[in-house]
């Protein structure tokens, strides 16, 4: 009760630290979710799937020209994937389409250059996978040339009614009219770079939400085949995939790139890339939004059972995540 005459002081109670800790953790996470948008379907500038389709016919046309001038006709026929493919999936063809382009640059006495690789992302839009196409065109201009060899422009006729799905294949296609360019192919030492990604990948994820690194490599099956690599990528897809669902994000089927008999290292690599890519969605989750993939390294005489075992280091690691905590 109030009584007149008495000064009564009121003292201004400080605010519990813990608790603004946590509302301003809270604020910065979803500040963080709203820059990961960025770049994806909400800014992205209006380019749609038939737009990116058309600039694959440009890049499979320059790829041709390129061939032709080496003499190579062998022909490379693909079976197309059926999958609800997504304009994610399309960059990290495409990101395959660079490697190997950079591949045949080394053969060739031109400098590597590393395939550019964007910050992480919880989504993409079709400009994203049409930027790529953009790097793959500027590319191929300048080893045509570096060999000299005339540009031959060609009227593509636009195109209508195009899904991710068929950018996807188109992809494909001109990623494996790539392999006869490239002398032998894709060696195990092409996929063992992006095997060390996939592990690097995982100690990032472990070291920004606290959890010590117990783990250690898996012993080395000297025996490995690329079909024991490929079933080693899929272990760590799942551990990705458990993690993404956590998070509300459904996983995408990818059983059509399971190939229990005649795996080439080509079939690594490129699910490597596409295990990468949905790795790319719970950085983002978590806040690594400038934590861009480091650039691959090369790794010459690495062999199937180095693949293997450093992709088994990335599956070990990630097991020690049982939940993303948010």
């Amino acid at each position: 009760m109030h009584h007149p005459g008495r000064v009564v002081k009121y003292t201004r109670q400080p605010a519990s630290s813990g608790g603004l800790a946590a509302v301003r953790s809270a604020v910065q996470y979803c500040l963080l979710l709203c820059l990961a948008c960025i770049g994806s379907a909400v800014f992205a500038a209006p380019v749609n799937t038939d737009e990116v389709y058309t600039e694959t016919l440009r890049i499979a046309h320059e790829t041709a020209l390129i061939r032709h001038s080496l003499g190579i006709t062998t022909e490379t026929q693909v079976t197309p994937i059926t999958a609800d493919l997504l304009p994610r999936h399309n960059l990290a063809q495409s990101y395959v389409i660079l490697e190997k382009v950079n591949f045949f640059r080394r053969q060739h006495r031109l400098p590597d250059a590393s395939p550019t690789v964007i910050a992480p992302y919880l989504d993409l839009a079709p400009f994203n996978t049409w930027a790529e196409t953009q790097r793959i065109l500027t590319e191929l201009a300048i080893v045509k040339k570096w060999l000299d060899i005339p540009p031959e422009p060609e009227a593509i006729a636009p195109v209508s009614g195009k899904h991710p799905i068929d950018v996807f294949n188109r992809l494909r296609q001109i990623s494996t009219d790539w392999n006869p360019l490239l002398g032998g192919g894709v060696l195990p030492a092409h996929v063992y770079s992006g095997a060390t990604r996939l592990a690097e990948e995982a100690r990032i994820l472990l070291a920004h939400l606290g959890i010590a690194d117990t783990t250690a490599p898996p012993a080395r099956n000297k025996d490995a085949r690329p079909r024991d690599s490929l079933r080693e990528v899929f272990a760590v897809l799942a551990e990705v995939q458990r993690l993404q669902e956590q998070i509300g994000v459904t996983p995408t089927d990818f059983s059509a790139f399971r190939k229990p008999e005649d795996v080439q290292p080509d079939d690594v690599l490129t699910m490597t890339a596409l295990t990468l890519g949905e790795l790319q969605i719970l950085k983002a989750h978590i806040g690594l939004l400038q934590n861009v993939t480091s650039a691959r390294s090369y790794y010459p005489d690495k062999q199937p059972a180095d693949v293997q075992q450093v992709v088994g280091y990335a599956t070990n690691r990630l097991r020690l995540i049982r939940t993303l905590g948010r």
